[in-house]
């Protein structure tokens, strides 16, 4: 491998550990149940079926959100990838 192989080897390593995702990385963040109950817990009053309901939208509702925005960050990487397979 000359010195040439080891810059090409580098940069592209450079690239992929500043890349905006990784591959195997959760794209849609998992709701526990133990995150649900703390968050009806510390949020909620009255502490019912439509209270955990209602929060459970709420946390499903931001995850979504959050893997949108994720979605529409690497959009253009995730296609380039998904053609290389």
């Amino acid at each position: 491998m000359d010195n040439q192989d080891v810059a090409q080897s580098l940069l592209k390593l450079a690239k992929s550990l500043t890349a905006g995702f990784h591959p195997k990385d959760d794209l849609l963040r998992g709701i526990t149940f133990e995150e649900l109950i703390d968050t009806v817990y510390s949020n909620e009053q009255t502490r019912d079926e439509k209270a955990v309901k209602k929060v459970f939208e709420e946390l499903l509702k931001a995850s979504v959100a959050e893997a949108r925005s994720e979605l529409r960050s690497n959009l253009k990487e995730i296609v380039k990838a998904a053609d290389q397979e």
